[in-house]
């Protein structure tokens, strides 16, 4: 185990599980457990099952051998003898809910050296619509890193569970700076104390010459202050936050650099030309796709193949129950859950609905639309003129709780996007056990399997989303199977644990480089 163990702890280590039935154990166990049982600073966003099995592991600083590893398992009951030498290889890891999962080696990760200091750069947080990046926040530090949050906008409302669990509004910093000239010079005072260990970045945030009025106003003075604190790893998340990222990696504030790009992002860099993002290209370590459609996309753009990694969002199939689909109601229920703006495409999907009324017989239809947006009193007045508003309920944005029950109140969920990523809300559906009707846009065909999982059409097409429909309403009896097929693909792709165990490979794989 190493000089940095007792050595009698040592001797008592090695085939403790043996001696577990000899006479004097008792003594010895105790001894050991004085010895290596100590709390583990690694570990206090872990229940208590995992808090337990890693306890000592921080304080010896070393990766315990793989039979003391069992040992620590066995004496505190966590798994049958079956998963004993599993956790001590690192094949498993215990997760929140106390159930063990693969991963990478469950006793190491947790030693000192291999706890990574990350810092994430978002929009707004917490975000109703962006669970996928509270999603590896948690997962990160569940896993025993560290994580700080910067944020442009600190998120209000609703929020979902984990906030509160894991204290994270404590770890939300607001990234800006005042509006005046003067009270940024008063806060570039104030903050002076930062930027006093690294002189050298200092004078470059003041380079008027390479970044013009943000130097001369003292914003970016202001704005990268807080970045002086040295992270292993800055996550940004869309490349808009990835060109600030690389003013940090310019400035000589920061080590490695990763960028996520979802959705929105690239089309900016289409509409605008690529040259927008020639900073990121150029100071990012590691840029992520989060679909192959995605990662095409990025290379158009001009970003270099070898610093594109494929991970996708996933979600938490834990906190969403999966129910076989119901066919036999008469009304059909369809549910979507989408942002209220233009690419969503809840226009057409209001106009199919309206055709479909139009037939004899018309079939009996009720549409639940969760989410809000700019487009809100629009859509509404899109239900009056079109007859729908006994057919068609605007939820407005729920909490996550809000949004299961809502699909597992609907018999079909309907994606009618004009342009997509990598849609969550489809995970979700899925994962509950809806079929799906959606568009072939973006990576929706990495989700939704054709005649497996749904249906797919094309986007914009509101007679084409109709038919769609209809169809779908015909195969009511293969809607069981589809269900099944959606959860398993949820499952084997997109389950955030998984991924989460991916994400800190990839950092690894970052940091090593």
């Amino acid at each position: 185990m190493g000089p940095g163990v007792p050595r009698t702890a040592r001797l008592y280590v090695r085939g403790a599980a043996a001696r577990r039935g000899r006479k004097g154990a008792p003594r010895r166990l105790a001894f050991l457990r004085a010895a290596l049982l100590r709390p583990c600073v690694a570990c206090s966003g872990h229940d208590r099952p995992h808090q337990q099995l890693c306890r000592g592991v921080s304080a010896v600083r070393l990766p315990l051998s793989a039979g003391a590893a069992a040992f620590l398992a066995a004496d505190h009951g966590l798994s049958p003898a079956a998963d004993l030498t599993a956790a001590a290889t690192g094949k498993r890891r215990v997760t929140r809910d106390g159930r063990s999962a693969y991963h990478s080696p469950l006793i190491p990760h947790h030693s000192i050296r291999s706890v990574m200091e990350i810092a994430f750069i978002v929009d707004e947080f917490p975000s109703v619509s962006e669970t996928f990046v509270l999603n590896q926040i948690v997962g990160l530090l569940e896993r025993g890193h560290r994580v700080d949050v910067y944020a442009h906008v600190l998120g209000r409302g609703i929020e979902h569970p984990d906030i509160g669990r894991f204290r994270l509004r404590e770890r939300v910093q607001r990234l800006g700076c005042p509006r005046t000239y003067w009270a940024r010079l008063g806060a570039a005072v104030r903050l002076a104390s930062a930027h006093a260990g690294r002189p050298q970045a200092m004078a470059r945030a003041l380079n008027v010459a390479r970044y013009g009025r943000r130097a001369l106003s003292l914003s970016l003075l202001v704005e990268t202050a807080p970045f002086h604190r040295r992270y292993d790893i800055v996550h940004c998340q869309f490349g808009h936050n990835g060109r600030f990222g690389a003013v940090l990696k310019q400035l000589g504030l920061q080590r490695k650099l990763v960028v996520t790009f979802h959705g929105w992002d690239i089309r900016a860099g289409l509409e605008r030309g690529g040259a927008i993002y020639d900073e990121v290209w150029r100071a990012a370590d590691c840029l992520i796709a989060i679909s192959r459609y995605n990662r095409e996309q990025l290379l158009r753009l001009g970003a270099e193949a070898k610093k594109i990694t494929e991970h996708p969002v996933g979600i938490d199939c834990r906190r969403f129950a999966y129910r076989a689909a119901a066919s036999g109601r008469r009304t059909i229920r369809l549910v979507t859950v989408a942002r209220l703006v233009e690419e969503k495409g809840i226009a057409i999907a209001l106009e199919a609905l309206a055709l479909l009324g139009k037939e004899n017989p018309a079939p009996e239809i009720q549409y639940e639309i969760v989410g809000d947006g700019p487009l809100r009193a629009t859509i509404e007045r899109t239900i009056a003129q079109l007859g729908l508003s006994d057919r068609v309920r605007l939820s407005g944005a729920l909490s996550q709780d809000g949004v299961i029950a809502a699909l597992q109140a609907a018999d079909v969920f309907l994606l009618p996007s004009l342009v997509e990523a990598l849609p969550v809300s489809l995970m979700e559906a899925h994962a509950i056990g809806l079929p799906a009707l959606a568009t072939r846009v973006g990576s929706v065909e990495q989700i939704v399997q054709e005649n497996v999982s749904g249906l797919l059409v094309p986007a914009g097409d509101a007679a084409a989303l109709a038919v769609g429909l209809r169809q779908l309403i015909a195969r009511r009896e293969e809607w069981p199977d589809m269900s099944r097929a959606g959860r398993r693909r949820v499952e084997t792709h997109y389950d955030i644990d998984r991924l989460n165990d991916r994400l800190v490979e990839i950092y690894r794989h970052v940091l090593a480089a």
